[in-house]
């Protein structure tokens, strides 16, 4: 029987990463960005929200379409984000600068590249603001500045302009994918890029983001996954039993941190070091 989620008094919103989506499919069939995480969450009677943002647009539009969905499903009640990837620094984005540090209680960031990515700079490089591969983009409905935000020049001004709000928790996950079983579990293609200039230039990551990127907050986890991994994604193996399995128990822990800081306030100043605990 997989363990019950902990109760919160608050809502959990869980916001999605670059080319995310809430669920994609046709008809019956749906792909949910979060598998079984949002029917885990509500079984125990929690209230959640799925948002949904431009796929491929700048930190600030999408921070602001989340705000509006919020806004709509919850009113002014005050919430806890759980964000994937790029939705970290979308959740970031609207906790500062949007006004929402009273709003929100806790952001729990998974595989978020808080301090860029290696493979932003170079996707920004061959696709600049001004050329025509960027025209290209914004004519099919991209806002193709958002790899210049997502490198590590653009994170290292977005972290200056953006500092944690004092009232807020803040806790991150970083998921590790073992050299040794990457042959072994199936992985999506563009890793063929990825993982070389990740693992030559940052270090140990989950195929998208480096450990060391995503690490931010009181409180930081380290995961036994790849990047999808983190929201639940399961691919797991009688080999590797403890590489993509479930993460259901893993989420528990940190809503229990969660409800620790309803009832207590913020228990840990936040700051970017944290504390690591290792996981799966």
């Amino acid at each position: 029987m997989p363990i019950a989620a902990p109760i919160l008094d608050s809502p959990i919103v869980l916001m999605h990463g670059l080319f995310g989506f809430d669920a994609i499919g046709l008809g019956p069939w749906k792909m949910p960005y979060f598998p079984r995480l949002r029917e885990w969450l509500e079984s125990s009677g929690n209230r959640v929200l799925i948002t949904r943002s431009h796929p491929a647009g700048r930190i600030a539009t999408r921070a602001s379409q989340v705000a509006q969905q919020i806004q709509d499903q919850f009113g002014n009640a005050p919430v806890h984000l759980i964000a994937h990837s790029m939705g970290g620094l979308d959740a970031r984005y609207l906790i500062t600068h949007l006004g929402w540090s009273h709003r929100v209680i806790s952001l729990t960031t998974l595989g978020t590249p808080h301090h860029g990515s290696v493979v932003a700079d170079v996707g920004s490089g061959l696709v600049r603001p001004e050329g025509a591969a960027a025209g290209l983009l914004r004519l099919l409905g991209w806002e193709p500045e958002f790899g210049v935000e997502l490198s590590r020049p653009g994170c290292a001004a977005f972290n200056q302009q953006t500092p944690d709000s004092p009232s807020v928790y803040y806790q991150s996950v970083a998921g590790i994918f073992p050299n040794a079983c990457r042959r072994h579990f199936r992985q999506l293609p563009h890793r063929v890029f990825t993982v070389p200039l990740l693992d030559r230039f940052e270090g140990p990551n989950d195929g998208m983001v480096s450990a060391t990127s995503a690490r931010w907050g009181a409180h930081h986890e380290v995961w036994a996954g790849d990047h999808f991994n983190l929201v639940n994604w399961v691919s797991s193996s009688t080999r590797w039993p403890e590489v993509n399995a479930t993460r259901l128990p893993e989420f528990a822990g940190l809503l229990a941190r969660m409800r620790t800081v309803e009832c207590n306030g913020n228990v840990t100043p936040s700051e970017s070091a944290g504390t690591d605990v290792l996981g799966g």
